[in-house]
């Protein structure tokens, strides 16, 4: 019964480690295209 609970947590933290890179990853993307919004803007 530990084993079976060890590997489920070992798998739900690498779906959490997976999600937070996945969300970091994002988060970067929507900072880049702030980025180019802004020099769109100014090019105006």
């Amino acid at each position: 019964m530990r084993v079976e609970f060890d590997e489920t947590q070992a798998e739900r933290a690498e779906l959490l480690r997976e999600a937070n890179v996945l969300r970091d990853m994002a988060l970067e993307q929507q900072k880049r295209d702030d980025e180019i919004l802004k020099k769109w803007i100014a090019l105006i």
